[in-house]
Order: C-alpha cells, then structure tokens, then sequence
C-alpha cells in the first residue's frame, strides 16, 4: 500500500508517479492532470482531489469539511446513482479498499495536502448528477495550523469576489461564520447581514426596529460591537477602536482589487461574544513553528531559508531542518525565561518548543543561508509573541531578557 505522510504536501504529479511510475504524466491534461476523483487500475482504490469552490462544467462545487473530519463531498456532474463509480464509492469498505483524500483551498496552490484515508458514511439517495457524500477522514487529528485551513471559506464564488458582494458569507457551521471584505467594511466601520445569516448572531426572530450589543475579542483586548435592524436590514457595527485597528491593516484599501481584501473571520466564544481574526495579512513572523508539522531528520548544518512563497500575502518558508538543528543544538528550553513545557505538562510536553529567527526571514533578501547554532533561538509561546508583539519593533533575547529581570516578582 502506498505511504504518505500526513498533513504533508503532495503535487499531482508526485501522486501519479506514486501509484503509476512507469505511465507519464501531462500536466493539466487526462485523468490525474485534472480530475478530481482517480480510479486507481486493477483495485476499488480512489484518489480524491478536493479544491475548495472549484467549479466544472458549470457547476459550483460545495464541499466542506466538519472540526470532526466529516468531509461534505460532491461527484462529478455526469455521474448519476447508476454509475459504477458511483456503486463503488457505495459500497466502500475502508478495511478492504482505500481512499486517498488530497486537498487545497484553491486552483492557485499547485499542491495538495494529504488529509488520509476516507470511511463510508452515507450518501443522498434523492440527489445525482452529482451525488452527494459523507464521509470521515481517518485518524482525524490535524494540528490547528492545518484546521484552520480546512475552515477557510470554500463557497464564495469568484464573480462574487469580484463584485465586491455585501452577501458574500459563509457559516461552514454554529460556531464560525467568514466574511470577505470589501471597502466598505473598512470605510464605514461594519457590514451587512444577510437574512440567511441572521440565526448566527441570534437575531432571525427580531422585527420592527432591534438593537444588540456584543463583544469581540481580538489581539488580547475586547471592543464592544453593535448588531442592529433597522428597516428591514440587519447591519453589524464596531466601534472607534476596534475600527481604527482594522483600519490600520487595510490602509491602502483604494487600490485594492476586490480580490486582495483579506477575510474576517468570527468565531463564537460565549454568550454573544466572538473572537474575530483576518485571514489574509500576516503580521506576525511566520517563522512561528507549530506543533504537529513533520520534520525531516537534520544537521546543525546551515541550510537555505526565505523563499517567498505567495498565498493572499508574501509568506516566508522555513525549512524545518533548521527548526530541528536548533532544538539539537540548543535544547527545548525558552532562552529568555527558562520555561520548560515537559517539566511543566509532563509527557505531554515533551520535545515541544517554538523557533525564533534572530533576523527576521522578512528581511532576508531572498534565500539565505540560516545557521542554527547562532541565528536561531528556542522560545516559549509567551515570550515568542512577546518579541514578534509589535510589527515596527521587534525585540532581541536580550531586550526581553531585561524586561523579565525587571518585572518578574521575587518568589
């Protein structure tokens, strides 16, 4: 049985050679050039490849995955509940035969990340043309960093993108609801609500003239938020200093593209309380190493690091050999605290630390060579987001060290 590494990235072309080594591979043409779902010859073995919002002859495909792995997915538009690919996938037995799910958020990522294996779950015996699944990823346990991809938004459409449309939102469940913005929303401070929408933020049953307040939480603050009907429209408002913030992330919103306008992101953590976060700009340095990412074995070798690689914004590529000579090199322990997640978790800890670049791969200048013994430092969560906390400003080891020494309480 072939072996991939999960939550690792796959091309379609790795993936055909993996299973097909003597055929060649053309791409953008034939069957693992471009589709979606690959009959692997000679078994009952499939090879899904999933794009959020991807769309074929005409068809929008809408294909979700739930925080506990249910993966929403679509057929092709011709096949019908007669088809004998269609029978197959029906009888499915996950002990006997395999499914391969590979997915990206859209068509310009030219990889695939592989999720696992799929189960059975059920199918819509009312639909066809496509015919509509669940299924459950094996195994499900991705780390957050990988989670939170699977919740992007997958329904809004590229005319709606381009429109700028006031309805373009997405609820993939109760607890979040996405956003993409356009000017408006920085301009006046808020945005519309759609009635299909209204049952998220507990207001489908207002009439006549109604008003709420809630309470966002965003960058370890609170900033209290207006939802309000009015004329038989429903309009969410924030305030002076939650916009002004917001404002300072968009500041060059008049000659953006509807297509640059990053998505907001709310996510429910109490009672009429959201935790909202903007996907699309990256202002933190990426070279924030979460837990749960494969890494390849390593030396203390230097190796190349800061390739731009373009997602909504330039993101900068750590090459995790690094991350790992560091941790060979300078322990697990934070540099500036002392901090030690195993003495303090136990087991659970164990080998778990972040990575902070002393020059930040922002300002590298293209790929440069990264030497782990004097360029790389381990850092505890809170002293990491300590140094990285303002954009304009950020700090050394010893800086924070300082800060540390002169605050800290004697025991």
């Amino acid at each position: 049985m072939p072996s991939f590494t999960l939550y690792q990235k796959y091309t379609r072309e790795k993936v055909h050679h993996t299973f097909c080594p003597s055929e060649k591979f053309t791409p953008q043409s034939g069957t693992w050039g471009l589709h979606g779902i690959v009959h692997i010859k000679g078994t009952d073995d499939f090879v899904f490849f999933v794009t959020l919002g991807s769309k074929q002859a005409g068809h929008q495909f809408i294909e979700t995955i739930t925080p506990d792995g249910i993966l929403s997915w679509q057929s092709q538009p011709h096949q019908s509940l007669s088809s004998s690919v269609i029978r197959t996938l029906i009888q499915h037995d996950a002990a006997r035969n395999h499914i391969y799910l590979f997915f990206r958020q859209n068509t310009r990522q030219n990889s695939y990340l592989y999720l696992g294996q799929l189960a059975y779950v059920n199918h819509d015996p009312e639909k066809e043309c496509p015919v509509n699944f669940q299924w459950q990823i094996l195994h499900w346990d991705p780390p957050e960093k990988v989670r939170r991809l699977c919740m992007l938004p997958s329904a809004v459409s590229e005319q709606t993108q381009r429109q700028g449309n006031y309805y373009s939102w997405e609820i993939p469940n109760d607890r979040v609801a996405i956003k993409l913005t356009d000017l408006s929303v920085f301009r006046y401070r808020g945005s519309g609500i759609p009635k299909k929408a209204r049952w998220f933020w507990g207001v489908d049953h207002w009439e006549g003239k109604e008003e709420k307040e809630l309470l966002f939480l965003w960058e370890d603050a609170s900033y209290k938020a207006t939802v309000r009907l009015q004329n038989g429209r429903t309009r969410l408002f924030w305030h002076g200093d939650l916009a002004q913030k917001l404002q300072a992330y968009c500041p060059e919103g008049d000659s953006f593209t509807p297509a640059q306008f990053p998505f907001l992101r709310f996510s429910k953590c109490g009672q009429d309380a959201y935790e909202l976060t903007l996907l699309g700009f990256e202002h933190l340095e990426t070279d924030i190493a979460l837990e749960g990412e494969t890494f390849s074995d390593a030396t203390s070798a230097p190796s190349l690091e800061g390739a731009g690689k373009k997602s909504y914004a330039t993101r900068y590529e750590r090459d995790p050999k690094n991350r790992k000579a560091c941790i060979k090199i300078h322990g697990t322990k934070c540099a500036v605290c002392g901090f030690d997640f195993e003495k303090t978790y136990g087991p659970w800890g164990r080998d778990y630390i972040e990575v902070h670049h002393l020059i930040p791969l922002s300002q590298m200048q293209g790929e440069s060579l990264v030497n782990p013994a004097t360029e790389m430092k381990p850092l505890c969560s809170n002293c990491h987001r300590m140094v990285h906390r303002k954009k304009d400003q950020i700090l050394s080891i010893e800086e924070l060290q300082a800060m540390l020494r002169k605050n800290r309480e004697p025991f």
